[in-house]
Parts: structure tokens; sequence; C-alpha cells
């Protein structure tokens, strides 16, 4: 799993969506991008939001996905590396810090 920090405008709801980094082919970008599709549906798919790029390279996005009792996540990763452009993409988890007394 990569180590990506969850994109920020908004306060991580890991108890309410799934959170996927999406790893993005670099070195041939198609038309149209794979960011421009998902963004595209994320307009299309309530459940499912377009978060934006992941830190300051354009190799990685992050979207978000409600959770729910259909959601099928294997299928949704499946679906993720289907795009045209799409290298992998995981399901992130929360991190925890060690808190020291």
């Amino acid at each position: 799993m990569c180590d990506v920090q969850v994109f920020a405008p908004h306060k991580p709801d890991f108890e309410n969506y799934y959170y996927f980094a999406i790893n993005l082919i670099t070195r041939v970008i198609p038309e149209p991008s794979p960011a421009t599709y998902l963004q595209g549906l994320s307009q299309r798919i309530p459940e499912l939001e377009y978060l934006g790029p992941v830190g300051h390279l354009d190799d990685a996005v992050q979207v978000r996905v409600k959770k729910s009792e259909e959601i099928d996540i294997d299928g949704l990763i499946d679906g993720f590396e289907t795009i045209k452009g799409v290298e992998s993409a995981e399901l992130q988890s929360p991190k925890f810090r060690n808190r020291r007394n």
C-alpha cells in the first residue's frame, strides 16, 4: 500500500467513506486524462467523490466512496484499474500516531 497523505480540503472521514489512491501512468497521458475521467464520473455517481491530486506530483489522485453494504472494494479497485492511464488503485487506511505519555 502506498504511503499517501489524505488530500485536504476536508477532514478525513474513514467511518463513512472508503478512500482510494489511484496511481497514474505519467509516461504517456491519454486523452482524456484519468483525472478528468474520474471528475466526470464523480458528477454522475453521487457516492463517488473526486478529491484531487495527492501531494505535489501529478502521479496520483484520490477519490472517496460512500460506505454501504453493496460496495465491492475489490470490484472498485478492478474498475479503477481498467481506466486508461491508471497504473494501480489502492484502498487507503487511516494512520494512527503513536502517542507518548
